[in-house]
């Protein structure tokens, strides 16, 4: 139920990284040098119809804005939760993946409601 045990093991060997633990509709989990820090889910208005693919949508959505992007830890957290989020709105075999312009207006969308824009 907390992860925060084991990404604190993780982090014993190597620091240098960013531990990221899903929990589902309890959010997540993220830790790094400076802490471990939990994240509460986010809502869209679609409801849930496959959670097939959250993670890897999770993924690519934290990396990409993180890495590729330049947004910080938190705002990458956040674009990776609506990735993810967006993803259980479609079937499993969906073709129907976020796209970086609907991706961007979610996360200015989100960003704004909990304040978490700077």
């Amino acid at each position: 139920s907390d992860p925060s045990f084991l990404i604190e093991k993780y982090l014993e060997i190597r620091s240098d990284r960013i531990v990221i633990c899903g929990l589902g509709n309890k959010g997540c989990v993220v830790g790094n040098e400076k802490g471990i820090e939990h994240f509460d889910p986010i809502e869209l208005a679609e409801p849930v119809v496959d959670t097939n693919g959250a993670g890897d949508s999770f993924a690519a959505g934290f990396l990409s804005s993180y890495i590729l992007e330049g947004y910080s830890i938190r705002e990458a957290v956040l674009r990776g939760q609506i990735a993810a989020r967006y993803c259980c709105t479609k079937k499993g075999v969906s073709s129907e993946l976020i796209t970086k312009d609907h991706l961007d207006l979610l996360f200015e969308e989100k960003s704004e409601a909990s304040g978490q824009l700077p």
